[in-house]
């Protein structure tokens, strides 16, 4: 996601119509384990971009309503603090390819 304005854009929400809820996640390194957290938002800086990527920030979708495969395309809309929305579509993609 690119933020070409001169102030920081947090994103507060994230959906998508392919499930029932959308969260985003982070994987955590700690003493030698790997695991996942919610995140509750992300600030992208100004003039600055943030991309959702396997073993990082990355969105997890729950209570699909059809399976996906990797390759598929979802959309997911966006919601901002300030309460601007953008949809973008995005490339399902394996973790274990990473």
């Amino acid at each position: 996601m690119l933020n070409a304005t001169d102030r920081p854009l947090k994103i507060v929400n994230v959906k998508s119509p392919s499930a029932a809820k959308t969260e985003i996640h982070r994987h955590i390194h700690n003493d030698g384990m790997m695991r996942m957290e919610k995140v509750n938002d992300i600030t992208v800086p100004s003039t600055s971009s943030f991309s959702f990527k396997p073993g990082g920030h990355h969105l997890m979708l729950m209570g699909l309503h059809q399976p996906l495969r990797e390759g598929d395309k979802v959309t997911i809309e966006l919601s901002t603090e300030e309460g601007d929305t953008v949809s973008t579509e995005l490339t399902v993609r394996s973790v274990l390819k990473e």
